[in-house]
């Protein structure tokens, strides 16, 4: 999973690829993402819209990969993040619990 964002405008994109064990390719998605306020809100937007596909399409256990510290940080942290993606880091985790 990646994630553009342009700060002079806001403007985010997310670029998921979903592969096999292999490294073959199950699914790739891009999605316009709304208006975002960091490039972290992009990105832990960008891994909830994965979990997401990779539970309608994919039905095998998953490894998550995210190249952004700040949102891995927020994701294993046991305290609740104050961040203004706080509600999408609590989203994600509620959709790992389904996994």
């Amino acid at each position: 999973m990646n994630a553009t964002y342009i700060s002079e405008t806001g403007e985010a994109s997310a670029m998921i690829i979903i592969r096999d064990c292999r490294g073959l390719v199950l699914l790739a998605v891009y999605k316009t993402l709304h208006q975002c306020t960091s490039a972290a809100e992009a990105e832990s937007l960008t891994c909830l819209e994965g979990l997401k596909e990779a539970m309608k399409w994919i039905h095998m256990s998953i490894i998550l990969e995210l190249d952004n510290a700040e949102v891995v940080q927020a994701l294993t942290k046991q305290v609740a993040s104050r961040s203004s993606w706080a509600m999408t880091i609590a989203e994600i985790n509620s959709v790992i619990q389904c996994i």
